[in-house]
């Protein structure tokens, strides 16, 4: 089960967070050296600032004890952007997008020069919120439907620091490639990490293969999230920083919700047809969907 959330260490609530966000460089040093401070003092212990949004079906696994929110960076801009990805706070509701959103999105990041790639992250992420129309940006909670075209553990030997450099599938995301059709091209997918903090048990490697082998349509809520340590690919080409490929930066990380829909068309997937994958019924749904597409 989730740890019971604190309000003593800074960040530790949703709105302190978005004012974290919003930081210029220099008070963001500062207060992130404060997080990292504080987190110290509990023995690295993952603490979540809010209930955990699956905390039904979470799992407590040894990452959870070893590594907290900070993760191992010095960093700065490095060590803020991995309290993103170790943020389970975004406000619900989720909104719908496509990959087309994401393209949007990563064209606005280009136009306003927002520095990203390798050793070029931002020193300030608060232009990444609300980005598209005032609306849309870094921190939002979505939802993205379409199929499994790739999915894979990340950073396996070398770990990251979000992470805390922990090697191993168990201590690193599950990393997901949706496409709008199963046999889409790498290139022309979303991006999806699942955090190994309180990994649900249906939400491993093997369930999620399953889907992608069976072609069943999935549905992935969780928040948005501008990778800009990544470099995104051209014409197909993986990133040459060996992650997969990727058109944009966005993603969704960390994930809050996996569904499935047992139709065999994602378009006819309406808001009834989408069935929660959970710890203990995600063999009885993937089952379910496998002899009801096969028809």
């Amino acid at each position: 089960m989730a740890g019971t959330p604190r309000s003593d260490l800074p960040g530790d609530t949703p709105e302190v967070f978005v004012k974290l966000r919003g930081m210029k460089s220099a008070n963001l040093a500062a207060m992130f050296f404060s997080i990292m401070s504080a987190l110290s003092a509990h023995a690295a212990k993952f603490e979540p600032a809010c209930p955990l949004p699956f905390s039904d079906i979470a799992l407590s696994h040894p990452i959870d004890a070893q590594c907290d929110r900070a993760g191992t960076s010095t960093d700065p801009r490095t060590g803020f952007q991995d309290v993103i990805k170790n943020n389970f706070c975004a406000p619900l509701p989720a909104a719908p997008v496509a990959l087309a959103h994401l393209i949007k999105l990563q064209s606005l990041v280009e136009k306003k020069r927002i520095a990203f790639g390798k050793n070029n992250l931002p020193q300030d992420r608060a232009p990444l919120e609300n980005i598209l129309d005032g609306t849309l940006g870094e921190g939002k909670v979505v939802s993205l439907a379409g199929y499994v075209v790739s999915v894979r553990a990340g950073n396996v030997e070398d770990g990251e620091t979000a992470n805390c450099n922990l090697s191993g599938a168990e201590n690193n995301t599950i990393q997901i490639s949706v496409g709008s059709e199963a046999n889409a091209p790498l290139c022309e997918t979303a991006f999806a990490e699942i955090s190994p903090h309180f990994r649900p048990k249906g939400w491993e490697l093997n369930a999620l293969t399953t889907l992608q082998a069976k072609k069943l349509p999935v549905r992935i809520t969780g928040q948005l999230f501008f990778d800009a340590a990544r470099t995104a690919c051209k014409n197909d080409v993986a990133s040459t920083d060996g992650s997969p490929a990727r058109l944009a930066l966005w993603e969704i990380r960390p994930v809050y919700a996996i569904e499935v829909c047992a139709e065999k068309d994602v378009n006819l997937c309406g808001d009834g047809s989408w069935k929660r994958l959970a710890l203990s019924s995600s063999k009885h749904i993937i089952r379910r969907a496998i002899s009801k597409a096969a028809h």
